[in-house]
């Protein structure tokens, strides 16, 4: 019987060798593999019945009940039930007394095997050895019932000496079948999940676009993906088992299996770069490649994971970045990188020696801290719908420095998008054209300026004359054109020299600007030739008292290399409009003009008009006249008494010069007192009157008279050569007279040409206690706002506003504001040109202080005042 036990023992293992196949073969958890599974299950059956142990005739025992139960547990339905239809078909084949009993010991062993797999699979019923012992009891138990079916007469004999062996064998064998189809299934489960991995790891790999592989501790190849393939050239299936030294240069591969155990000796991680020729196309490429140690289940490394990715791209990238960097920071040319709103994210070496701020004085400030402030709003926006509308704008812009100062610069603004088209940035770079416009302007200098003298030259002239001419012609006013040659000027050339030549040039033109007006025009047209304009002038005095100068200025002598130089000049005059009205009439005419002094000797001037010329050369004459006059002592003072209206007593003197001309006779001072403040001579004659006054007035004094004060006129040229408190104090102090006795009398012309100047003069006199009154008050700015300022004592009312009352209600009205503005302010209101009694009624009436005139007395000689006090 343990014979038949061992051939039974065998036939299971042959039986589960069988089932390992199918499993391989078809798979585990299909309908054909429990099909499968089910014939199998019933063929050992089937093999088992033909070995059995004969108990009886017709009654065998055999191993059925194990396999169709075991089947059920583990199979199911879709195997038991094949199992059972074999094993039980062929016992009922077999025939015999016993084959009915053992067709149900079939059937009932394949429904405790059902049952049971219901169980498991609701995991009620795991696969444990208790499990598997309790399921062969139960199983047999059940099958035991199956024994009944024998004939009586053997039945009970049959159960009594089958039970205990029953029970001792069959659950054992049970646990046993159990075990080893459960160890078939989780060995075939493993597999399944290693192919699955493999193939996922596989998949994995292939997918990766970059080199992976996988090598063992000798550097034998597991496996690698497609990329890696192309780098050896060879198909995976035989880089398998190879190693580097099979297809790479002994170099390389000496480096690659270095790595490998640095990596290995190590455990940990390596990353390196390397360049590497791929063998399908011969690419050379940059390889990253980071190599990581792989474990065993027993903590010992059995492998290495290699990973390589193509960085030469993004090698390139680095190296345009980097030669950008150094582009950025290396050029000449300003670079501002911003974002969307303008703030600055980044600027260049250059933007900071050309601005003067530093780096981390402007990153996150907007580049509106560069403004100037010359451009306006509009320029800006139609700046920035340009970049918006075309991506760049390229301009001219002034900006700002650091230190505040502004300069000029080339600016491009470019757009920088993203790959969806938004704008991220802007990129500003902008070159210092300051050097470029001041060589744009030298250039723009030389070619209207004379370049030796640096004035301008004849396209220049011509131009300013014709701009003056529209000027001219719109305010009606008048201008004059002098044409200047220098007189033998070739002899200073062929004497010492073109280089004293060109100095004396330069001397001379540095001179003619210094004598002109601000709005004239001196100009170098010729080789010796100056020609000067003369805007809105009043009257031909102007122009002679400019050609003097002129004259003066020229015949001066000048040191000139250690050579003292003197030249002169003929002058012509045109004016406009009498001579012509345009440039080239005014300039023609100046011109013959100057050749006409050129025939009169030379050294002199002729207008165009000779009636003009006369009357030039009587003004030089009255001036050279008038210059002897103070030489020759020819001055003298007239006085014209000032009245108080009220007690009609001599309240005043106002002191008038006059000029006894040894031909002439007594000249009156509207004949030279203008041509005395144009030609300067005003200070001489003004400072002789005020000492001639201040002594006379002192006389009077020792002699006992009274005479209230007396009174000087001052010009507007005294006040504002800032001489006049100096020379009004020696005066004083010269003559003895208290400074009370003392009244100047000033026109409002003469205080509002300079008023600050003016003001401050007159409150030092004042402070003296020297009276100060405002002469022709009325015919000038008169106002209130100006009258608080000045430090006056007195108004005099011009002649021109008294001499037509009371018939004339204008000047009634212009003298009774006088009067009643100055009592307002306090001041002493004196009127001027009175000649009848009508006139000296109604100042009365009109609360006037006041009055001198023709009434009273015309201006006297000193004597006969003494005779009247």
């Amino acid at each position: 019987m343990w014979i038949e036990l061992i051939k039974l023992i065998a036939l299971l293992l042959a039986f589960t060798m069988l089932l390992t196949f199918v499993f391989r073969a078809v798979g585990k958890n299909n309908p054909r593999s429990s099909l499968l599974q089910g014939i199998l299950f019933g063929f050992i059956a089937i093999v088992g019945m033909s070995m059995p142990v004969h108990f009886s005739t017709g009654v065998i025992i055999d191993p059925r009940s194990v396999l169709v139960s075991v089947a059920g547990l583990f199979g199911g339905p879709l195997t038991a039930i094949p199992a059972g239809i074999l094993a039980g078909g062929y016992r009922l084949w077999l025939g015999g007394s016993g084959a009915i009993a053992g067709m149900l010991v079939v059937l009932l062993s394949t429904v405790s095997g059902l049952t049971a797999y219901y169980l498991r699979k609701a995991n009620y019923l795991p696969v444990t050895v208790v499990n598997l012992f309790i399921f062969g009891l139960f199983s047999h138990f059940i099958a035991l019932f199956g024994l009944f079916a024998l004939p009586n007469e053997i039945m009970w004999a049959v159960i009594k000496n089958l039970s205990i062996p029953f029970f001792i064998i069959y659950p054992p064998m049970t646990i046993f079948l159990g075990y080893l189809i459960n160890f078939i299934e989780r060995k075939h489960d493993i597999e399944e999940q290693l192919v699955s991995s493999t193939a996922q790891l596989k998949g994995l790999f292939d997918a990766s676009p970059d080199l992976m592989w996988l090598k063992d501790i000798n550097g034998v190849y597991l496996m690698c993906n497609h990329q890696f393939a192309k780098f050896f050239g060879a198909p995976e299936s035989e880089i398998r088992g190879q190693t580097d030294y099979d297809y790479v240069d002994e170099t390389l591969a000496n480096l690659f299996r270095a790595m490998d155990k640095k990596v290995i000796a190590s455990g940990c991680q390596s990353k390196n770069e390397e360049w590497v020729n791929f063998a399908t196309d011969g690419k050379d490429v940059l390889l990253e490649t980071i190599k990581t140690p792989i474990y065993g289940s027993d903590g010992q490394i059995i492998g290495v994971l290699g990973v390589a990715h193509d960085i030469t791209q993004r090698a390139q990238n680095e190296a345009r970045l980097r030669q950008s960097a150094i582009v950025f920071e290396s050029t000449t040319e300003g670079v501002i990188i911003t974002d969307k709103a303008s703030d600055i994210l980044d600027v260049n070496q250059s933007f900071s020696e050309i601005t003067g701020y530093l780096k981390e004085e402007v990153v996150g400030k907007n580049t509106r801290i560069l403004s100037s402030g010359k451009h306006d709003d509009d320029f800006y926006r139609q700046m920035w719908n340009t970049v918006q509308n075309t991506g760049r704008w390229r301009g001219e812009v002034w900006n700002k420095r650091k230190d505040n100062t502004i300069y000029p610069e080339w600016l491009t603004i470019s757009e920088v998008k993203n790959k969806k088209g938004e704008v991220i940035h802007y990129v500003a770079v902008f070159s210092d054209i300051t050097s470029i416009k001041e060589s744009q302007e030298r250039l723009d200098h030389l070619a209207f300026h004379d370049a030796l003298t640096g004035l301008p030259n004849r396209v220049s002239f011509n131009s300013k004359l014709e701009a003056a001419l529209k000027h001219a012609n719109r305010r009606n006013s008048k201008l004059a054109i002098l044409f200047i040659d220098l007189d033998n000027f070739k002899n200073i050339n062929d004497s010492f020299g073109h280089h004293a030549g060109d100095n004396l040039l330069k001397y001379i033109a540095t001179g003619l600007k210094s004598i002109t007006r601000k709005e004239d025009t001196v100009a170098r047209i010729g080789g010796d030739e100056f020609i000067i304009l003369f805007e809105d002038i009043d009257n031909t005095d102007h122009i002679i008292g400019a050609i003097e100068k002129i004259m003066t200025i020229i015949s001066s002598k000048f040191e000139i290399e250690g050579h003292s130089i003197q030249v002169s000049a003929s002058v012509g005059v045109s004016l406009f409009p009498m001579d012509g009205d345009n440039p080239v009439n005014l300039i023609r005419n100046a011109d013959a003009a100057m050749y006409r002094a050129k025939e009169e000797g030379r050294n002199t001037f002729q207008f165009y008009t000779r009636d003009l010329t006369k009357k030039a050369f009587e003004r030089v004459i009255m001036e050279n006249e008038l210059r002897n006059a103070i030489e020759k002592n020819e001055f003298l003072l007239f006085y014209q008494p000032q009245f108080n209206l009220s007690s009609q007593h001599i309240a005043g003197l106002e002191s008038l010069v006059r000029w006894n001309h040894s031909t002439l006779g007594i000249v009156p001072p509207n004949k030279f007192i203008t041509l005395a403040e144009e030609s300067g001579l005003i200070n001489q004659i003004g400072e002789w009157v005020i000492n001639e006054a201040c002594r006379q007035g002192k006389e009077w004094m020792d002699k006992g008279l009274e005479f209230g004060r007396i009174a000087v006129n001052i010009s507007s040229v005294q006040i504002n050569k800032n001489e006049l408190v100096d020379i009004v104090s020696s005066a004083l102090i010269e003559s003895g007279l208290p400074p009370s006795r003392l009244e100047l009398e000033v026109t409002e012309g003469a205080i509002m040409k300079k008023t600050d100047s003016a003001i401050a003069q007159l409150e030092q006199l004042r402070k003296m206690g020297i009276m100060l009154s405002v002469d022709d008050f009325g015919t000038g700015y008169s106002s209130l706002s100006y009258l608080k300022k000045l430090p006056i004592s007195k108004l005099k009312i011009d002649m021109s506003f008294v001499q037509n009352i009371p018939d004339d209600n204008d000047d009634k009205a212009i003298v009774n504001a006088i009067i009643s503005m100055g009592r307002s302010l306090g001041l002493t209101v004196i009127a001027e040109g009175i000649e009848n009694k009508t006139q000296e009624a109604y100042l009365k009436d009109s609360k006037c202080n006041e009055g001198q005139g023709y009434l009273y007395s015309k201006p006297i000689c000193a004597e006969e005042i003494e005779r009247i006090l």
